[in-house]
């Protein structure tokens, strides 16, 4: 919230919550507190989950809870949602997928779904490729596979892991099956924050180590 409030952003059109865990849900009530929301958007089952919803309900008096699955159109909502299939109570496999094109790059958001749920997005769009992948379940070994990483083949890859994390994320194999198929990525343990700005300046990442 210092972050976005340094650069002029009190207020959210959208807050997207992946699944239940709380490394992507535990800053929630904070933020609803803190900032304008107007829609908090999360998988159809999450208002079943009541680790969740208490965290959320409190707040329903002034922001809107929006349910999405795959293939769903939402206003003002400049995203593809690639998953989640089914209703689930936002476990991993469970988890929001979302694409979009912004700065005229391709983007896809995987949250921490695993590699049969990887299978399932590639059975169902074949022709789905994207310029800039934010790896799933932060480089773990669960997600991102061989297959998976020929099939969309991005740019870079954005691994998102605390430094010296107690899961020792991003994984060995991960980062191997990175290598061998010459994808480039970059890692919040290395370069901390990222942040990519783009408009009439051109397009440009941003690195923020913490402390500086």
């Amino acid at each position: 919230m210092n972050y976005l409030k340094s650069i002029g952003i009190n207020h959210l059109d959208n807050l997207v919550l992946s699944h239940q865990d709380a490394d992507h849900t535990g800053d929630v009530p904070a933020i609803l507190a803190d900032l304008k929301v107007d829609r908090i958007i999360v998988g159809d089952g999450l208002q079943n989950n009541p680790s969740i919803m208490r965290k959320i309900s409190p707040y329903l008096n002034k922001t809107k809870l929006v349910l999405i699955k795959a293939n769903q159109k939402l206003p003002d909502f400049p995203f593809n949602i690639y998953h989640p299939f089914e209703s689930g109570l936002g476990k991993n496999e469970d988890s929001v997928v979302l694409g979009t094109i912004q700065g005229n790059r391709s983007w896809l958001f995987m949250g921490d779904l695993p590699s049969s749920g990887e299978n399932d997005i590639m059975q169902k769009y074949p022709m789905l490729k994207a310029d800039y992948l934010k790896l799933g379940h932060h480089g773990s070994d669960t997600s991102s596979s061989d297959a998976f990483l020929k099939f969309i083949h991005p740019k870079v890859s954005i691994i998102s892991a605390g430094r010296n994390n107690r899961y020792h994320h991003p994984s060995v194999a991960t980062l191997e099956r990175l290598k061998d198929n010459n994808l480039a990525y970059v890692n919040t343990q290395k370069l901390g924050m990222i942040s990519y700005k783009y408009g009439l300046l051109g397009n440009h990442w941003i690195f923020k180590l913490q402390g500086e």
